[in-house]
């Protein structure tokens, strides 16, 4: 039970919302409701009269409707919670919903159409298609999970954990603190700087404690502060983290995370730089 709790709570490879694969379910699903729509008229007076336009059009636009709708949640909680909270469980949710708010609304049409055959066929049809969805994703989700881990143990074996930053030509980096004013540290007690809606946060590991320090400027700055500086490394739209204080890696289904000073600090890396990741910790 706990590894199966483990598992839903993994960060998911966001299957049908994404890029390409959203365009392909926004048309293959219309295209398969209309089809079955059609292939099914006979088990009703679905013929002469009681063929109307709109019967033609509104299963498919129901299924695109559903489709936009489920879309439209997952760009929401992705707003409002980030990335780093869209796990297996949650991919599951919204996929098995998708089919569960079309199913209901060809349910819906049928019943004020009055067509208790196609209403019985829509609600079998939707049980299985949610079966399949669900099953589809947890598979899915669990190749990409393998597959990512299976890299993270071969990275994990070349990682090299060489300090660059004692070669640097600045011995410090002097940063704005929002409460102190400037002060210096040594480049590797900066574990990284991440942002969030309030700003810039400083992570620094100093005699055994984490630290967060919020900061007085914004990402450019710290670009430009730190160009020197090759270990920094933008892993992600929220985290650039110092590649010397990495010192472990660890996958789920939608890529890596790296550990920064001895697990003192997870850091949940973009998807889009999985490999790109893999080649830095591996020279």
């Amino acid at each position: 039970m706990q590894q199966a709790r483990g598992f839903f709570s993994l960060r998911a490879q966001r299957l049908v919302y994404e890029g390409s694969a959203f365009k392909f379910i926004a048309i293959a699903m219309p295209t398969l409701v209309l089809f079955l729509h059609l292939r099914v008229r006979d088990l009703t007076e679905f013929t002469g009269e009681g063929r109307t336009t709109i019967d033609l059009i509104a299963p498919p636009l129901i299924a695109l409707l559903g489709v936009f709708l489920t879309a439209a949640v997952h760009r929401k909680s992705l707003n409002t919670y980030g990335e780093t909270v869209w796990n297996i469980g949650s991919e599951l949710a919204l996929n098995c919903g998708m089919i569960l708010l079309i199913t209901l609304g060809l349910v819906a049409f049928h019943m004020l159409r009055d067509r208790s055959a196609l209403l019985w066929f829509w609600i079998q049809a939707g049980s299985v298609f949610l079966l399949c969805a669900g099953i589809l994703t947890l598979v899915a989700e669990a190749i990409k999970y393998r597959s990512h881990r299976k890299h993270a143990e071969g990275v994990r074996m070349r990682l090299n954990r060489r300090q660059r930053l004692d070669v640097t030509p600045e011995g410090t980096i002097t940063f704005p603190l929002e409460e102190t004013g400037q002060h210096t540290f040594r480049p590797e007690h900066v574990l990284g700087i991440s942002q969030d809606e309030y700003g810039l946060i400083l992570h620094v590991f100093e005699h055994g404690k984490h630290q967060e320090l919020p900061l007085d400027c914004d990402m450019k700055h710290i670009r430009d502060l730190l160009r020197k500086h090759t270990a920094f490394y933008r892993c992600s739209r929220a985290w650039m983290v110092n590649m010397d204080c990495v010192t472990d890696l660890v996958a789920d289904a939608a890529g890596y995370s790296i550990l920064l000073a001895n697990g003192t600090l997870r850091v949940h890396v973009s998807p889009q730089l999985n490999d790109e990741l893999a080649v830095r910790l591996s020279k």
